[in-house]
């Protein structure tokens, strides 16, 4: 059985400790028939059981309850039946938006009720969040939007065998403006960036670093994170500014991509020796 579940709403029931009330209400979801959001508790306690206790499930039940996941009634037949509520409505419930929802993944009836529930379900965010490593987004950032703070990230990460790179960009501005661009720049830890080709030094800073679950067929560079990066289409359109680029384009061609309020963009360049992904920036 395939369980369907919003990554978002997931990952804020374990930043809120409700993760097994959330982990029921998906379950009995699964369950429900058709669009009627009605389930029998027995049907869904006789699932459950196989995997967790019936006073882990009892627990999980009130705090489904009391979180406004679903409530229980009793039905035409005298059993008690469950009245779901919807995902935009879970979502609202457990802090997430109601668009979040939108955005679902599918998980194993086993990996739902197993020990790498929580890291599935924070991998999977992450994965949709950065379509599979496209789109660079810091731990702090992540943090915010998540409530899974960046500790709890890496462990996750590692449990689900994500594979992370480190980037960079490169400027065209000089390394003798290096003090400066320190002083009164807002970029984290600026240094000085040696093109070897040209024998020039360029400012450069850290970027956030590129995080892919290998095993995932839409992930770009699966087999490792090595070389040129791999896409489908990764210069389709979507909707806002586009930050960082990939794919040989002009500068030119490249600003079309870019948001009213956008002041930077970064082109992707090349992987280095060392395994690191190398951005060049442009002020726009």
């Amino acid at each position: 059985m395939d369980i369907i579940f919003s990554p978002l709403t997931a990952c804020k029931s374990l930043s809120a400790h409700s993760k097994g009330a959330y982990r029921l209400y998906v379950l009995a979801k699964a369950m429900a028939e058709g669009a009627r959001y009605i389930v029998n508790t027995l049907d869904v306690s006789r699932v459950a059981l196989e995997f967790i206790s019936g006073r882990q499930i009892a627990r999980d039940e009130r705090a489904a309850v009391r979180l406004g996941l679903f409530r229980i009634e009793q039905g035409k037949s005298g059993e008690k039946v469950y009245i779901l509520t919807s995902h935009h409505n879970a979502a609202i419930c457990l802090g997430a938006t109601k668009s979040s929802a939108s955005r679902r993944a599918t998980v194993s009836l086993a990996d739902l009720f197993s020990d790498k529930w929580q890291a599935i379900a924070f991998t999977k965010w992450q994965d949709i969040t950065t379509r599979y490593g496209l789109l660079l987004t810091s731990q702090k950032k992540q943090a915010e939007r998540t409530g899974i703070q960046p500790q709890m990230q890496q462990r996750y990460n590692k449990v689900c065998g994500v594979v992370s790179r480190n980037n960079y960009a490169v400027s065209n501005i000089s390394a003798n403006h290096l003090d400066a661009v320190r002083e009164f720049s807002t970029r984290a830890a600026p240094f000085a960036f040696k093109n070897h080709k040209t024998n020039q030094s360029y400012i450069a800073w850290r970027l956030p670093s590129t995080r892919v679950v290998c095993a995932d067929s839409s992930a770009i560079n699966k087999s490792i994170i090595d070389g040129s990066l791999i896409s489908t289409n990764p210069n389709v359109c979507r909707k806002g500014s586009r930050l960082f680029l990939y794919g040989e384009m002009s500068f030119t061609k490249a600003l079309k991509s870019c948001g009213p309020k956008q002041r930077d963009l970064y082109l992707f360049s090349y992987v280095s020796k060392s395994g690191a992904g190398m951005f060049t920036h442009f002020a726009v």
